[in-house]
């Protein structure tokens, strides 16, 4: 009696059976179809016919599928995401969080301002940088604020301001000038405003209007209010100085003038004591003035002759 084998990759009565995914096909038992050196990857069981169960994949299906879209459309041979990966991950397998910086569908969105962000959304996961608010701090600050989450008020002066540093980079409002419109600029001379400088400024003790509404920003001085209508405490103070000064200066050119005269008649006195010169007997005996006994000493008769000719 004459016994035939099945071919290769048949098994069971009268080799009507195909092996399953048999990792080696010519190891398929002859009998039952059972791989004997196991499943090609994907596939699982006995007879190697049953694919990998949802998310599995490989050998004897022992790999988990990645982070694909859809998680169905996983390969069952090597666990390629045929459908792209879900927001946050990319490559073959879907494996790979997006790189820092990047998030969302095939890590294509940027991160807003913020040093770390969600892979997944982009929200941030670290405080936003200065300048920027918003959870996912790509906002940046609004129109008259700047810094750091957005809580400092930019100066009245300028026309909106940059929203990280404050600096008036959108410029000044009319009449301001300078990176944080702190300069005071208008008409020149002052003291007047509008288009043409045409116009003075509508409070009397004003120096300096704004050149456009014509509300005084500088009083003159010694004046203080909205309308420069008070006299200031430091008006009084300087005038009550100037007053003093001017009495001391007054005080100090008459000791000056009183120094001077007598000065001058001391050098006049010098003067005549050295160009008249006299002899004592004849100063004394002749055209001496008519004098009281009390006057004995001639020399004291010379004294007064000399003082009344400076007289």
């Amino acid at each position: 009696m004459e016994v035939f084998s099945c071919a290769v990759g048949t098994y069971g009565f009268e080799c009507k059976e195909t092996c399953g995914n048999c990792r080696n096909v010519s190891r398929c038992l002859k009998t039952n179809g059972k791989c004997l050196g196991g499943c090609k990857d994907g596939f699982q069981g006995f007879l190697c016919k049953s694919p990998c169960s949802t998310g599995s994949y490989g050998v004897d299906c022992k790999e988990k599928c990645g982070n694909c879209l859809d998680v169905y459309k996983c390969s069952y041979s090597n666990g390629t995401c045929l459908t792209g990966c879900v927001a946050g991950y990319h490559g073959n397998l879907c494996k790979t969080p997006c790189t820092l910086g990047s998030y969302g569908l095939e890590c294509r969105g940027t991160c807003g301002n913020c040093r770390m962000c969600s892979n997944t959304n982009g929200s941030c996961l670290t405080a936003c940088d200065v300048g920027y608010f918003g959870e996912m701090c790509k906002t940046p600050c609004r129109h008259g604020f700047f810094g750091k989450n957005c809580s400092h008020t930019c100066i009245k002066t300028c026309n909106g301001c940059n929203n990280v540093n404050g600096l008036c980079d959108s410029g000044c409002l009319l009449g301001w000038k300078g990176y944080f419109c702190s300069e005071l600029y208008g008409c020149s001379p002052k003291g007047y405003f509008g288009s043409n400088c045409s116009i003075p400024c509508p409070d009397v003790n004003c120096q300096e209007c704004h050149m456009e509404s014509g509300i005084c920003n500088v009083c003159k001085q010694g004046y203080k209010g909205q309308r420069c209508e008070t006299v200031s405490e430091f008006a009084d103070i300087i005038n009550n100085i100037k007053f003093y000064s001017l009495l001391g200066a007054f005080c100090l050119c008459l000791t000056v003038i009183g120094i001077l005269i007598g000065y001058n008649i001391m050098i006049r006195k010098r003067q005549l004591t050295q160009h008249q010169p006299y002899d004592h007997q004849e100063s004394c005996d002749v055209n001496l003035p008519d004098v009281s006994r009390d006057y004995v000493n001639c020399e004291e008769l010379r004294e007064m002759q000399i003082y009344d000719t400076v007289q």
